[in-house]
Formats: structure tokens, C-alpha cells, sequence
């Protein structure tokens, strides 16, 4: 895997594109933090403590609620990388289609457990069951429900991973300075940065597709 000449393709592309990046991404974040209001102003009105189990289960239920959308947040920039045309708002709506939905909801929620419990072990099998399935979003992205079917994500991300946990590891890492840059410079440089991030992680899941299919 040549990550360097990923990341030198990714910065020119993700630079060029910001905006068709920032405007998927914006439109996501308005969406979560308007229906965090209202459940916000729901609590207030009802009277319920946001320490109460009702809370939480209505809280948790949003979040699985949001899921989809997220997936197809993803699938919009994978397209967009591609060169591939993509409607923005369809793309986000996408995943809410019974195919979809219940089959992303329920590998999320498998891959989140199984990493929970490996991390309780220790730290260690935790991040290794995290890179296994790094690639599950984008899997879940672009498969069709006939594919969904046939195959495990869950399983289709693990085998894209065996032989490049490791370098996959290096490669976030090497992110790192981008982000305490961003982070000195209060945020605004993530408007750089973050497509540069987005194009780069996509870049690199094709480049391994091909590999794997090589082998």
C-alpha cells in the first residue's frame, strides 16, 4: 500500500473539492443537532431528567434513527471521490429504504458490541476487532441488498483488513499533526483538513479493494 502517494492525491482532490464535502457534512450536522433539540425541548416540556431511563431509550433510539443517514453521508463522498455523479439528499436518504435500513442498523450495532467486549478485556484485542472492521461503513455504503445478503459486513470488512490492520494503523496515525494544527488553530483549519481525511480513507479502502482482488 503506497500511503504516501494516496495522501498526496487525497490532499490535491479534498482541497479542490471542500465544499462538496463541507456541504454533506453541514447538512448531516444540522440535521443530528435539530433532532437533539427537540428531543432537548420534548424533556423540558414533559418534565424528563436527561439522567432518566426514558431519556436514554429515547436518546438511543434517535441514534439508531441516525445511523442511515450517516451511511449515506458516507456513500455520497465515496461517489464524489469516484468522480461518480451524486445527488446529495438522495444519497442521504438512500439507506432508509426497508433493504437498507434494518441490515445497517444491525451490523453497526454487532460491531460496536463485539469491539465493547473486546475492550473490556483488555485494550489491546479491542483496537485490533476496531481495524477489522474499519471498513464496514463503506462496505454497508456501496453494497446492494442482494450483496448485504450474501455476504456478512461484517465478515467482508475483516477480510479487506487481514494483512493491513497494521498499516492501516500507521496510516491514521499519520493524521496526527493535521489535527493538533487544527486543533492550535481553534478549528479553521479543518475546513482543509477534513476533506483531505475523507478522500484519503476512501482512497485507501479502494486501493485495498484492488489489492485484495489481485490476490
Amino acid at each position: 500500500m503506497n500511503r504516501k502517494e494516496i495522501k498526496a492525491k487525497a490532499k490535491e482532490f479534498g482541497f479542490n473539492n471542500k465544499w462538496n464535502f463541507w456541504k454533506g457534512t453541514l447538512l448531516v450536522a444540522g440535521i443530528t443537532f435539530a433532532i437533539g433539540f427537540v428531543l432537548g425541548l420534548f424533556a423540558g416540556i414533559f418534565n424528563i431528567s436527561d439522567e432518566s431511563p426514558l431519556y436514554y431509550v429515547i436518546s438511543t433510539l434517535l441514534d439508531l434513527f441516525l445511523l442511515p443517514l450517516s451511511v449515506g453521508l458516507v456513500q455520497y463522498y465515496i461517489k464524489l471521490v469516484r468522480g461518480e455523479e451524486v445527488d446529495l439528499k438522495e444519497a442521504l436518504l438512500s439507506k432508509y429504504k426497508k433493504e437498507y435500513i434494518w441490515k445497517i442498523i444491525g451490523a453497526i450495532i454487532v460491531s460496536n458490541v463485539i469491539i465493547a467486549l473486546f475492550s473490556l478485556l483488555l485494550v489491546i484485542p479491542g483496537i485490533i476487532y476496531a481495524l477489522k472492521y474499519a471498513m464496514l461503513t463503506y462496505i454497508l455504503a456501496e453494497s446492494t441488498p442482494e450483496e448485504l445478503d450474501s455476504e456478512s459486513p461484517l465478515k467482508k470488512s475483516n477480510e479487506l483488513m487481514e494483512g493491513y490492520k497494521w498499516d492501516y494503523f500507521v496510516f491514521q496515525l499519520s493524521f496526527i499533526g493535521w489535527m493538533i494544527l487544527s486543533a492550535l488553530t481553534f478549528g479553521i483549519l479543518y475546513i482543509w483538513v477534513l476533506p483531505y481525511m475523507i478522500t484519503a480513507e476512501i482512497m485507501y479502502y479502494d486501493e485495498l479493494k484492488k489489492l485484495k482482488t489481485k490476490n
